[in-house]
Order: C-alpha cells, then sequence, then structure tokens
C-alpha cells in the first residue's frame, strides 16, 4: 500500500514508494536504484565514500587511502584528470601514491562481464597522458611509463553474491598464473563486498569494515535507538547517517530520485525489452501470413514491425496497470510508460469496474 509523506516545507505533498525510505529514521533503502545513484553520484558525500572505500580496498594498497576527488574536478598536477578519464574516483594514498577507482552497487551475475569492462576502461585511460607526454618529448613510446600506472580498482556493492561459490563478504580478484599462483600485476583490482551476507548483530561490529557492512545491509531497517548506538561508535555510520538522510534532501532532490524510482519501478525498460520479444514471435507469425501475398521477406519485415509495436504497447498498458494498483498517481505513470491519458482513464475506469 502506498504511504504520502510530507516534504521539508510540509507544504506539499509528494506520492513516495513506501520502501524508498523508512520514515521513523529518514534512513534511505541502499538496495534502490535511485539512493545509490544519488548517494554516491553527490560530491557531498565523498568524506562518506572516502571512508567506504578506505575500509574495504586500503589492505590492498601500499598505505591508507588518504584522499579522493571526481574526476569532473580540475586537472591536478599529475594530467590524470581531464574530460577525456572514464573513472569515478582518483584517490591519493598518504604514501602519494595515485589510484583509480570505479564503484558501482549492483547484483546481477552478468555484471561480472560488466566490471571487466569497467576496469580495463578505467586502467586505458591513462595512455592518453602517457602518449600526450610521450609526444612532448618526442618519443614514440617509453616502456619505463607502463611503470607509473596507477592501481585501478573497480569496487561492487552488492547484496547477494555475483561470483558462484564464493562465500567471501570482501574478495579483491587479480591477474595470477594458473599452476604458479603467482601474481602478475597489482595494477587491475576487482573488489566485490557482497554486504548482504553479513551477520553480525550490530553491537558486535568493532572494525571499520564491520561498520560499513553493517550500515549497507540494516541501516534502513534499523530502530531510531540502535542507528544513534551505532552513530556513538563509528565515524562512517556518523556521516554515512547524514548522506542516506532523506530529510536532509532538498524538494528538488525529493522529487528527482522519486521519479528515477517510478521509472525503474515502472520496469520501462523490462516493458520494452518483453514487448520487443512477443512482438518478434508475433511479427513473424503475421509475416508469414503476409508474406503469402507479398513475399515472404516483406511480409516478415512488416509483421515484425506491427508484431513490435503491439507487444510494447501490450507491455506498457500492462505495466501501467501494476502501478496504478499500487496507488501511483497519474503524471509520474504517464512520465514512465508509453501510454496516453486517454488509455490511462480507460485503465482506470476497468479497474474501478472489477472491484
Amino acid at each position: 500500500m502506498q504511504q504520502d509523506y510530507k516534504t521539508k516545507s510540509n507544504t506539499d505533498v509528494l506520492r513516495i514508494p513506501n520502501d524508498i525510505y523508512n520514515p521513523e529514521t529518514n534512513m534511505l533503502n541502499i538496495q534502490k536504484d535511485a539512493v545509490a545513484c544519488y548517494v554516491f553520484g553527490s560530491k557531498n558525500n565523498d568524506d562518506m565514500i572516502l571512508l567506504l572505500l578506505d575500509a574495504l580496498i586500503s589492505d590492498k594498497l601500499d598505505g591508507r587511502l588518504e584522499s579522493i576527488k571526481r574526476v569532473e574536478c580540475t586537472a591536478d598536477a599529475t594530467g590524470l584528470l581531464s574530460k577525456e578519464t572514464k573513472f569515478d574516483f582518483y584517490g591519493v594514498t598518504n604514501n602519494g601514491n595515485p589510484i583509480i577507482i570505479e564503484v558501482q552497487c549492483y547484483d546481477d551475475p552478468n555484471f561480472i562481464t560488466r566490471m571487466l569492462l569497467y576496469i580495463a576502461r578505467a586502467f586505458s585511460s591513462q595512455f592518453r597522458y602517457y602518449q600526450d607526454q610521450a609526444s612532448k618529448e618526442k618519443q614514440d613510446k617509453d616502456i619505463n611509463k607502463f611503470f607509473e600506472f596507477a592501481q585501478t580498482f573497480i569496487v561492487t556493492l552488492v547484496y547477494k553474491q555475483i561470483v558462484p561459490d564464493v562465500d567471501l563478504l570482501v574478495e579483491n580478484y587479480r591477474f595470477y598464473g594458473d599452476k604458479s599462483k603467482k601474481l602478475l600485476s597489482d595494477k587491475l583490482n576487482a573488489t566485490v563486498a557482497n554486504f548482504g551476507g553479513f551477520d553480525k548483530k550490530p553491537e558486535e561490529c568493532n572494525t571499520n569494515l564491520d561498520y560499513v557492512l553493517s550500515f549497507m545491509k540494516y541501516s534502513y531497517t534499523m530502530d531510531q535507538a540502535t542507528l544513534d548506538m551505532m552513530c556513538s561508535k563509528s565515524e562512517f555510520y556518523r556521516v554515512a547517517r547524514r548522506a542516506f538522510n532523506w530529510a536532509l534532501l532538498s524538494e528538488i532532490e525529493q522529487t528527482e530520485m522519486i521519479g528515477y524510482q517510478m521509472k525503474m519501478a515502472g520496469q520501462r525498460s523490462v516493458c520494452m525489452d518483453r514487448g520487443r520479444e512477443e512482438g518478434r514471435r508475433e511479427g513473424i507469425a503475421e509475416g508469414m501470413a503476409v508474406g503469402e501475398a507479398k513475399g515472404r521477406e516483406a511480409g516478415l519485415k512488416e509483421g515484425e514491425r506491427i508484431g513490435k509495436e503491439e507487444g510494447i504497447k501490450e507491455a506498457a498498458i500492462e505495466s501501467a496497470t501494476k502501478m496504478l494498483e499500487l496507488g501511483i498517481d497519474d503524471e509520474t505513470i504517464l512520465k514512465c510508460v508509453k501510454v496516453s491519458r486517454k488509455e490511462l482513464v480507460e485503465l482506470k475506469d476497468k479497474i474501478k469496474n472489477m472491484q
């Protein structure tokens, strides 16, 4: 059942999915796509992200992760930050060594392939800088430059394990020899943090990693007293509580987050995919029939086109119906699903008559 909660100004009422945040504590739900995108996409939360990354990857560095910059920042003296880069954060350890970091929050087993793409893209972004340097020095190449490449990490936060037969909470993957088990290079790293598998009780947490994993798993469902207790023990909890606090968002941020989540809840992309598949099957059948008169190839193309359109429309109607049953308002549905206002009115009448 959908619930209505007032915004900070108490002048308007937003229709909010009842699982995007906890109205008792105002804690956002990290398992929602809109929440993850906002929290990790906001530069206001860099202090929280620094603590999180330090807990997850510092044991793989030559020191502690001391600072991070977002890629859109102005290029610093290293020249590695520019509009050509393809990574989220540029970090520096307390020993002055650079680190490149990409952060994702996902739970699809197929994401393993995407992790490889992200880490390759982030690492190779450095080539442009070194190629420019070599050009300035009138050199075709300088092999020694490759030793200056920064360690690169793709850090993936998941609430269920995406790597088969691995039950570790945090694992870092690198290139090792099959037989020798020797490390080929520490430059490329894929770190998977499975906070869904964390099972310690809040009062049992005593390390930075414990606090990070427990916040990611439990903060949304924690009661106020437990949340206060954890904030008194952990710096990460204190800064993360601010970062994940619904009440601290502006009305514009709240509205944008709701709109994005409604878009995902409406399963627009899923509906499109399903519509295409249904359309393909129907198109083949209709195309074969039309093909008897107009030629098999032309008929298949025309039938597939018609079938796709019908399949997509059917999926959109089904999605809109489900959203109406969930109590989602008309304007949000019209933004998320390809149905007309007239069709939406007809659907509402149909649902009403069925009750």
